[in-house]
């Protein structure tokens, strides 16, 4: 039987929205904090260890603010932990078949 941390949390750059996206799902809640505007450069040189100070600071609870694509993908590859934060097929926009991350 493998434990699983009561806490999961995931950093997203969504390219399309050009928007750092950090989900964080525990028991049956989900919440997320979105940063848009950054550019891309930016996030990859600044540093970890600070705060984020990105423009633009969101904060919400259940469905974050993905493109269909950064949805598709988290989806993809991190598996059913995120459901609560993630639309499926998201009609925001359509999926593309290249991910752009």
């Amino acid at each position: 039987m493998r434990l699983r941390p009561d806490r999961h949390s995931l950093m997203l750059w969504d390219s399309k929205q050009e928007t750092v996206v950090r989900l964080h799902v525990e028991d049956s809640a989900a919440t997320w904090e979105s940063w848009r505007g950054v550019d891309r450069s930016h996030m990859l040189t600044d540093d970890p260890a600070k705060e984020f100070d990105y423009a633009s600071h969101d904060t919400g609870e259940n469905k974050a603010p993905l493109s269909g694509t950064a949805g598709q993908f988290v989806i993809e590859n991190a598996g059913d932990v995120y459901s609560l934060a993630i639309t499926p097929h998201d009609t925001r926009d359509p999926p593309e078949l290249s991910s752009g991350f």
